[in-house]
C-alpha cells in the first residue's frame, strides 16, 4: 500500500479516519487488479486520477 498510496505518509491519525482510509485504500487497489491491462499498479492509479475514460472502466470492471 506504502508503494501506490504513499500511505506511511499520510497526516490522517484522529478518530475512525485512518481506518476508513485505509479501506477505502484497499477497495482501489482490488478494483485496480481486477482491471486487466499489464500497466503497473501506480501507473494505473496515475491513469485513473488523470483519464475519465479510463476510471470509468476501472469502475466498471
Amino acid at each position: 500500500m506504502d508503494v501506490i498510496f504513499n500511505e506511511d505518509a499520510s497526516r490522517i491519525r484522529k478518530g475512525q479516519a485512518p481506518a476508513i482510509m485505509s479501506a477505502i485504500r484497499h477497495c482501489c487497489v482490488n478494483l485496480l487488479e481486477k482491471e486487466g491491462s499489464s500497466l503497473s499498479m501506480a501507473h494505473k492509479r496515475r491513469k485513473a486520477a488523470w483519464d475519465d475514460d479510463y476510471r470509468a472502466k476501472v469502475l466498471a470492471a
